[in-house]
């Protein structure tokens, strides 16, 4: 397997075992990209707050989630506006995405 071809062959001989691989893995993929589709949220941590609100709260002693998460001291940051800016955003879309279901 030596000569003018077997750079040629080895090409081949790779592509025929990505396209086994592929053939092979058709079937995972398809039920994974379902599980991910259907399966519903489970989780039952806290999401995490950002570390701007975390350093603030424990430094003055606050609790954070009783100010319902919108506690800002003055020391608003970039970060924090941002996160503001997002939430409003995911909500705006949530709001569009109701009303296209229900339109269908």
């Amino acid at each position: 397997a030596g000569g003018r071809w077997a750079r040629q062959s080895y090409y081949e001989a790779l592509s025929g075992v990505a396209t086994n691989i592929l053939e092979d893995a058709e079937q995972y993929m398809a039920l994974k990209g379902h599980i991910q589709r259907v399966r519903h949220c489970t989780e039952e941590d806290p999401i995490p707050l950002p570390i701007e609100q975390t350093a603030v709260s424990s430094s003055i002693g606050i609790d954070i989630d009783s100010a319902g998460g919108d506690f800002h001291d003055g020391h608003e940051t970039e970060l924090t506006r941002a996160v503001d800016v997002a939430k409003e955003k995911i909500a705006a879309a949530d709001l569009r995405g109701q009303k296209a279901i229900a339109d269908l």
